[in-house]
Order: structure tokens, then sequence, then C-alpha cells
């Protein structure tokens, strides 16, 4: 976690405490990243093997967009380690 950028840490926290497959709609309101900002910190996530991209309709139906693509943890490990890395009053700002 200490080689990725703030706003790649930022976009994970965002996921971790969004605990589900989220889409980059939902990730963005709860990060608080411009959209450039979160596009570079998901396509980073993604290659370093953090997340991984849904396109099926489950996804689409848990996303609640019209999209039917959606990020999901690669492991819910990383999830788990990413969430209880922060505090609970970072947990409840984002």
């Amino acid at each position: 976690m200490a080689s990725l950028s703030v706003e790649q840490r930022r976009a994970l926290a965002a996921g971790a405490v969004i605990g589900r497959p989220f889409g980059l709609r939902l990730l963005r309101q709860v990060s608080g990243l411009a959209e450039a900002q979160a596009l570079d910190a998901i396509e980073q996530a993604l290659r370093r093997g953090f997340l991984d991209e849904r396109t099926d309709a489950q996804a689409a139906v848990q996303t609640s967009t019209l999209d039917d693509r959606s990020l999901a943890f690669h492991h819910s490990y990383f999830q788990r380690v990413i969430y209880e890395d922060q505090s609970a009053i970072q947990r409840r700002a984002l």
C-alpha cells in the first residue's frame, strides 16, 4: 500500500468501505475523487491485481446503474486489509 498514490489509496479505501461490487459513479461519490483521478486509480488497481472488472447482469443489479460493468476486489482479503487499515473516523468520513 505504501507504493500507491494518495488517490489510489483513497479509491481503494472507498471501495473497501462500499464492500460490494461498485461502479465508477458510486466510487467517485464515496471517494470524492474527480473522474480523471478515479479512472487513473482504478486502472492502476486493476493492473496491480487489487480489483477485477465484472461485466455481467448481476453486477449491473448490484451497482444500480445502467452500465453493466462493475468493480470488485480480486480477493476479499484485499478488501478486509484495506478496510481495517482505516480508522473508524476515516471510514465514516467516506
